[in-house]
């Protein structure tokens, strides 16, 4: 029997993005035939801990989605260990995600499987996930008008002529594949194919685009959603050859990337490393670090599929106080290459008392 999979979530100030995070999340999840839980910790914050009451209360027949709170704020690392300590199956395989990320459809199913094949020869393995980082503005917009989907010529054409190649992709990517399977009404595949054509109408416009392609994205060989936008991907990096950005293509900015706080393991390797440390901040580059230092196998796929990252102009990682460049950021990797130095590569797992809503 293969084991069930655990998504860990912490959330503070998430009124904004709770539902549109659940609602992704349980799309995806209610479709899975292997046995699925998601584990969500509030970092005693009033607001969010409302709407998630509501959305509990409105939901009780959804079993495998369990919520719990801190009434005290002791950061999202010591939630996450908290949500572990939950977990009763040694054989679990988890998966992190931050709040304000979104799930495609067809997401979670190919980690999962090779994730078990790692799972199988040696349960001592990180699979990092790969994301596109797109603007909230433009998530937002996307959701408030999900009753169509529109590209625009202008838009499009701006882009190409600027050689804002990355814009381009999220514009694109994110048109195609953050609709789908959001709203209740599943958008078809005909839908998706007659939106490609207009884009390849509009790269057309600009005349940089590679006639060749456009017989292949719309072929009956493509008949999935994530075959299509593999399509527009590599559209798009010939479109690069074309304008000879030659840094575009060499360091493949038309991929999307590994990030560090969400990524495929199991319990078992987490326990081996102690969880997280106690800090604040830092402490996903942390864990990958002290995982690489205990022979613990990092994986990158590129051929797997991504999901979405929200980045707010009031981003975490923008913030002049706990910023990547600020002060205190800069005194936690300080303080946790000390710890590594010292050959502490165990964490000592601190953990809350959590309360859970029902």
């Amino acid at each position: 029997m293969n084991p069930p999979l655990y998504i860990i979530t912490t959330a503070y100030n998430a009124l904004d993005y709770f539902d549109r995070y659940i609602e992704s999340l349980y799309s995806e999840v209610s479709t899975l035939s292997f046995e699925t839980h998601v584990y969500i910790a509030i970092d005693n914050c009033q607001d969010t801990l409302y709407k998630a009451k509501i959305w509990k209360n409105n939901n009780k027949h959804i079993k495998n989605i369990n919520i719990f709170y801190s009434n005290k704020n002791v950061g999202t690392y010591i939630l996450k260990n908290s949500l572990l300590k939950r977990i009763q199956d040694e054989n679990s395989i988890i998966l992190f995600f931050d709040i304000d990320d979104i799930i495609i459809h067809g997401f979670l199913t190919p980690y999962y499987s090779k994730s078990i094949e790692y799972f199988k020869n040696s349960k001592n393995f990180i699979i990092r996930a790969m994301h596109y980082n797109i603007s909230e503005d433009l998530i937002s917009s996307i959701y408030k008008n999900h009753s169509e989907i529109e590209l625009s010529k202008r838009i499009i054409y701006t882009l190409i002529n600027k050689n804002e190649y990355y814009n381009l992709v999220i514009y694109i990517l994110t048109i195609l594949k953050l609709k789908n399977f959001y709203n209740k009404n599943l958008i078809t595949e005909d839908v998706y194919k007659k939106n490609v054509i207009k884009i390849i109408n509009n790269l057309k416009v600009a005349n940089t685009y590679n006639g060749n392609i456009a017989s292949e994205i719309i072929s009956d060989n493509y008949k999935s959603v994530n075959n299509i936008c593999n399509s527009l991907i590599y559209a798009l990096k010939l479109l690069a050859l074309s304008k000879n950005d030659s840094e575009f293509v060499r360091k493949k900015r038309y991929l999307p990337t590994p990030g560090c706080g969400s990524f495929f393991t199991s319990l078992s390797c987490l326990k081996k490393l102690g969880m997280f440390n106690k800090y604040r901040v830092e402490q996903d580059n942390d864990i990958l670090m002290r995982a690489n230092l205990n022979n613990i196998s990092i994986i990158i796929d590129e051929t797997l599929p991504f999901f979405i990252r929200s980045v707010s102009k009031t981003a975490l990682t923008q913030d002049k106080k706990t910023g990547y460049y600020s002060q205190y950021r800069k005194k936690i990797r300080a303080v946790n290459r000390n710890l590594i130095e010292r050959n502490h590569l165990i964490a000592p797992g601190k953990s809350c008392q959590l309360q859970k809503i029902n």
